[in-house]
């Protein structure tokens, strides 16, 4: 999942080990008896034949006998119906498999055995119970997701470069989806009506600060650009199998959103944005951040750091509340994270980017302060995140276009959510240690 950039290691593959500490013991003993499916016979005792379940006729038998007496009842029972005994039903007393092998002719006479064996069986003392053996459909636990642009999600399944991707499909597998879990997006609104959003939107975790009102719907601009935390709020929880668009890392997650970024901003603001409905959120999605201009040394000031502190302290029933943060794009201007309060605070955790193929992209920047990074786009032959767009405007609901350590952050925001699911009473500190833990370099 996260990575790390350069020497920053990519949060991935530990991941899924970590989520299921409460389950993979349990799971690998499951899978112990399901590791040799023949097995060797014991004692010299013939194993059923399964040839005999596809395509010929096979009888599962129930003998009431004494224990002694079961092997010369078995063959004694086979031989009057004209059927050949393939042995005991693996390990249950007293169930054997008889199955009928034509000598060579057509076997047209198929219906005729069918009767004559099903009365015989009914009729003898010896059979408690008797069934024939029909094909069963079985369908493997996989996933499948009729999303249109889920094959094009190559930061959550990567076909054509296995391993760059954040590995999340195991866990989706134990069904791990965020289940339990708020994530908001602090941002410049989210539009909660899209279809891939508004099943899971939590209407009681959202707030307008720009507008003082519960609802964060995005207000259309004149540079179409207010659809920034829509995006980022699809990431995280796009809802899977709806015929649209993508799927979120926590698509089974609670999504809500802050809007605070579409007008003038104020510490004040700030604080309250930090803490707002701090016992139904639990996890802060804030890809936003000072300028990225290499020259801009700034951060929350005190009203905004004592919320942060606050947050950890008193959020999420005292477990801490979760800042996540993007690092910032300003790599192309020399710019360093390090200069940015919001990267650098210890009660925040500080998510950068690489591309594809698991590179530092031009616009990453470098800082001691970022804990880890995920994946987002590149350059302009790098793919970038397809997400979950709005739909006003010129928007579409959907997108193949975001990018930058604003796609990064919702990825590990999203990714969290599932590690809380699992263990809600991970405290922040424990957060950012199973982070630095788990991630790969």
């Amino acid at each position: 999942m996260p990575h790390w950039r350069r020497g920053a290691p990519l949060w991935s593959a530990g991941m899924e080990a970590t989520l299921c500490i409460h389950t993979c013991l349990w799971l690998s003993a499951a899978w112990i008896p399901l590791a040799s499916p023949a097995g060797p016979a014991c004692g010299g005792q013939r194993a059923p034949d399964t040839d005999g379940r596809h395509g010929k006729l096979t009888w599962a038998v129930s003998l009431d006998a004494p224990e002694e007496e079961l092997e010369q009842r078995a063959e004694e029972l086979a031989r009057t119906a004209g059927l050949v005994n393939m042995g005991r039903v693996g390990e249950l007393k007293g169930h054997y498999l008889f199955a009928y092998q034509p000598d060579g002719h057509a076997a047209t006479e198929h219906e005729a055995i069918r009767k004559s064996v099903d009365t015989l069986f009914a009729q003898h003392d010896s059979v408690r119970w008797h069934s024939e053996q029909k094909l069963l459909k079985r369908s493997k636990r996989s996933l499948h997701f009729n999303d249109p642009k889920y094959p094009q999600q190559w930061h959550l399944n990567n076909r054509k470069s296995p391993g760059k991707d954040i590995n999340v499909t195991g866990v989706w597998e134990r069904n791990v989806t965020g289940r339990g879990v708020t994530v908001v997006v602090v941002d410049d609104g989210v539009e909660h009506t899209v279809k891939d959003i508004q099943p899971n939107y939590s209407p009681e975790g959202s707030y307008d600060l720009n507008s003082n009102d519960p609802d964060p719907m995005p207000h259309p601009d004149e540079e179409n650009g207010n659809h920034h935390g829509t995006r980022c709020a699809g990431e995280i929880a796009a809802v899977p199998n709806n015929s649209f668009c993508t799927v979120g890392v926590a698509y089974g997650s609670r999504i809500a959103g802050i809007r605070v970024l579409d007008g003038p901003l104020t510490d004040s603001m700030e604080a309250i944005a930090f803490n707002k409905h701090y016992q139904i959120n639990d996890i802060y999605s804030c890809s936003w951040g000072p300028d990225d201009d290499g020259k801009t040394v700034d951060g929350p000031h005190q009203l905004g750091k004592a919320a942060l502190q606050h947050g950890v302290i008193a959020g999420r029933r005292g477990f801490g509340s979760i800042f996540v943060v993007a690092s910032g794009n300003g790599g192309q201007h020399s710019d360093n994270c390090n200069y940015d309060g919001y990267a650098n605070s210890i009660y925040t955790v500080t998510i950068g980017a690489v591309d594809e193929t698991g590179s530092m992209p031009f616009y990453a920047e470098e800082c001691a302060s970022m804990l880890a990074v995920t994946f987002s786009g590149g350059d302009k032959m790098m793919r970038s995140i397809v997400t979950t767009d709005w739909d006003l405007q010129k928007g579409t609901g959907c997108t193949e276009g975001h990018t930058g350590t604003s796609a990064a952050a919702p990825l590990a925001a999203g990714m969290i959510a599932l590690m809380l699911q699992v263990r809600p009473c991970l405290t922040w500190r424990d957060v950012q240690h199973v982070i630095v833990f788990t991630a790969t370099k």
